[in-house]
């Protein structure tokens, strides 16, 4: 005999699936969710047990997806005006046909898609460790043949490492864990963690068989983006690339060092200063 508890439960879960689905499809006819929205989203019981919730909008004609739960209307604007209206990163000094670019902590894929939209032969490697993040990036450049999309975190060795993670807002996940210690409220800030695989841009491109780098951007969290130069000396000795990091102040003498080791290297001015921020965009270029 059917046990009607069960058979409460199976049905009740079948609503639940149901309106989901319903209120992610409402969530992309309508565009991106603002902040007080999304507030009220948490609000609704059924809404709140969820662990993302997938919204899309268009950008460069194709859509773009994310989670609304973590990405508000005011973050989406202000990467938007930034990564592409403001070309923060100086994507625009790249000028060859067929550039070649390296997108290290490409989040969901707003400055990669950028490159695939300005430059339809460009090519981009996009590396993203957070395996949550990383499943929007695939899917927001799986419309392109010459994007290539990698779940690795990067440092300067080949390996495994601890990816911390946090649920609080759109901003997730660090791979060092001294910062996870001391950011927010410490650990508890980190709520969720497991391994990942990890990689030096030397290694890198020699496994993908790379020929050229003409951009390689970094902008990892975690105050570990000289560990990261120290794992590409080969790429950028050999290749030359620009390369436009998002440097955190205690790292700064490091990184201006590492390029005055390289030699040939200068820093270029930077038109764009990052308001109220812990990082600032700063641009090497190899010298004419």
């Amino acid at each position: 005999m059917p046990n009607p508890k069960r058979i409460l439960k199976n049905l009740r879960n079948k609503i639940f699936d149901t309106l989901i689905r319903l209120f992610s499809k409402l969530l992309r006819v309508f565009g991106v969710v603002t902040l007080e929205e999304k507030n009220l989203i948490r609000l609704i019981p059924f809404i709140g047990k969820l662990d993302h919730l997938e919204g899309s909008v268009s950008l460069f004609g194709k859509p773009f997806y994310f989670d609304a739960l973590k990405i508000d209307y005011h973050f989406y604007l202000f990467v938007i005006e930034t990564r592409i209206n403001q070309d923060c990163f100086l994507f625009k000094n790249i000028t060859i046909e067929n550039p070649v670019v390296l997108d290290v902590g490409a989040y969901i894929g707003f400055f990669s898609r950028f490159v695939l939209g300005e430059k339809k032969s460009a090519t981009v490697y996009s590396l993203e460790p957070d395996p949550h993040i990383f499943s929007f990036l695939e899917k927001n450049l799986a419309p392109y043949e010459n994007a290539h999309t990698f779940q690795k975190g990067v440092m300067d060795r080949k390996g495994q490492a601890e990816l911390y993670r946090t649920n609080l807002w759109q901003w997730g996940s660090t791979i060092n864990p001294e910062f996870a210690e001391k950011t927010g409220e410490g650990k508890d800030y980190f709520n969720a963690s497991h391994q990942v695989e990890t990689t030096d841009l030397d290694t890198f491109v020699g496994e993908n068989n790379i020929k050229h780098v003409d951009l390689l951007v970094l902008n990892v969290p975690g105050e570990i983006e000289h560990l990261i130069l120290m794992g590409a000396k080969d790429l950028i000795k050999n290749f030359r690339p620009q390369v436009t990091i998002s440097v955190y102040q205690k790292n700064l003498e490091n990184v201006t060092a590492f390029f005055k080791k390289v030699g040939d290297y200068c820093e270029i001015e930077n038109p764009y200063t990052e308001p109220q921020s812990k990082t600032k965009i700063r641009i090497f270029s190899p010298s004419k």
